[in-house]
């Protein structure tokens, strides 16, 4: 770690009131690299009922499809999406980027619909 310490001033009158400016400046050590995050393995499951009409059903597609970008290619992952039925979009796969982009495809092509069976 380094410590730099500047002063507006050298001098500091003696006997008297006076306002000074003191700078401080810490650097840290870098912080060792790792090897890298563990894979993940990850299931997005997306409301798509009538109440997710609009820009709720846009921004949970959004959300989702970003999610996907911050996949790395061992990683797995899987999307659901619901309302009264149940829709396996992508089955649990690894994360290569031909599976990501044949899932932000499906999901741009869902819609808000139906309702939200809540008792199964």
């Amino acid at each position: 770690m380094s410590l730099q310490i500047l002063s507006d001033r050298s001098l500091i009158r003696a006997g008297a009131r006076s306002t000074r400016y003191v700078k401080v400046s810490f650097t840290a050590p870098e912080a060792p690299r790792t090897g890298g995050r563990r894979p993940v393995t990850v299931a997005l499951v997306l409301d798509r009922s009538g109440s997710m009409s609009g820009e709720k059903i846009r921004l949970a597609r959004t959300a989702a499809q970003s999610a996907l970008t911050l996949l790395e290619a061992d990683d797995r992952f899987a999307v659901v999406v619901y309302d009264e039925e149940i829709d396996l979009l992508v089955e649990s796969s690894p994360a290569s980027p031909v599976a990501r982009r044949r899932a932000a495809k499906a999901l741009d092509a869902t819609a808000a619909r139906g309702s939200t069976d809540l008792c199964g």
